[in-house]
């Protein structure tokens, strides 16, 4: 059958809704979980609290008789059944070739997007604008639930017959904690997730601490770190220091050198290192029985901090070492610095788990 002009054009301009319906078919990816529940279930990114996220994913098994895609579906986690919150956000969504089909996954999003990049999904004033979600509520009596959660294409994208990835960006999320959707894991794939969240402190671990004379582990850092009103808490926390002993919290702003010695240094003769050039020391304070140790900070908020990357480390004393002293792993710390620009890394799920995905195509 002969395509007219008229048609054509139509797919051209981002109208494929208006082309003939018998063509179109739907495929589920990962396509073991077609008809059956998946593994797992995750808030990210649609149902999780968080205002901003960032989140992409990879899809290796699409069948060679895919030619456009028109449109994603997702469904809730079908074990539970309960009713589901309503969901309310702006969302844009892009889709392209996955740029590295043979290698892994890149923090730096943009690396995993290829040359095709298409924004498939925005607003009413061009492509750099969010569409606004309104996702009602829903319920549901079967295993696996339907797919409710919709999104057809303003601009349809041409499958290449290569793995295809696509990347949603969220914000200005009004309601939120609208529970899990169904999903796909496995342990054995990589995935990394962050989330922007202006309330509050990003952190990640670094580095391992040696381990005190009496305690079975190494010694550890942690932090948590949140703003109320105008005013930051941060919750320092080592544990597995040593036991009943002086420690002191060190914060510094690099931790590649301290002068002109390179970072790590590992103290000679042990395994203990250290892992920032120290600026600020906090303390001496007692740990306790266990070899816990807490030292805590009210800040007012100023708009200076934000994006300030900063680390810790705890130093206990512990007579049973070489150089009488225990060191912990280390932190990086960072208050929230949203300036209009997506965090770098967010939540990318490996080919083969994922978001349970239905695509419409033709």
């Amino acid at each position: 059958m002969r395509i007219s002009p008229f048609l054509a054009l139509l797919a051209f301009t981002g109208l494929p809704a208006l082309l003939p319906a018998q063509n179109v078919k739907t495929y589920v990816s990962p396509k073991a979980y077609a008809a059956k529940e998946g593994s797992g279930n995750n808030v990210f990114p649609f149902g999780s609290g968080n205002p901003y996220w960032r989140y992409q994913q990879v899809h290796r098994d699409l069948p060679l008789t895919v030619g456009i895609v028109q449109g994603l579906a997702w469904r809730r986690n079908g074990t539970s059944t309960y009713p589901y919150k309503a969901l309310s956000f702006e969302m844009k969504l892009e889709m392209a070739t996955y740029a590295s089909p043979t290698g892994g996954l890149s923090k730096d999003f943009d690396k995993n997007m290829g040359k095709d990049k298409t924004a498939v999904v925005f607003g009413s004033v061009g492509t750099q604008n969010f569409l606004k979600i309104n996702w009602p509520g829903t319920t549901h009596s079967t295993v696996p639930a339907p797919f409710a959660y919709k999104l057809p294409f303003k601009v349809p994208f041409i499958y290449k017959k290569k793995p295809l990835i696509w990347e949603v960006k969220i914000m200005n999320r009004s309601r939120s904690g609208g529970g899990p959707f169904d999903f796909v894991y496995d342990s054995a794939l990589g995935r990394t997730k962050w989330a922007y969240n202006p309330y509050y402190i990003f952190r990640t671990g670094y580095g391992r601490g040696c381990r005190p004379a009496h305690q079975a582990w190494p010694a550890l850092a942690s932090l948590t770190g949140y703003k109320r009103g105008a005013t930051w808490t941060l919750n320092f926390s080592g544990s597995q220091l040593t036991r009943n002993s002086q420690a002191m919290l060190m914060l510094g702003y690099k931790k590649n050198k301290w002068g002109s010695i390179p970072l790590p240094f590992t103290l000679p003769g042990t395994q203990c290192s250290l892992l920032l050039a120290p600026i600020f020391f906090f303390g001496p304070v007692k740990t306790d029985p266990v070899g816990n140790s807490t030292i805590s900070f009210k800040l007012a908020d100023r708009p200076y901090y934000k994006g300030v990357t900063l680390y810790c480390q705890w130093m206990a004393l512990d007579k049973g070492l070489p150089f009488g002293v225990v060191l912990s792993s280390g932190i990086l710390f960072q208050f929230p610095g949203w300036t209009g620009k997506w965090p770098p890394t967010a939540e990318y799920v490996w080919p083969g788990q994922g978001l349970v995905t239905q695509f419409t195509y033709r």
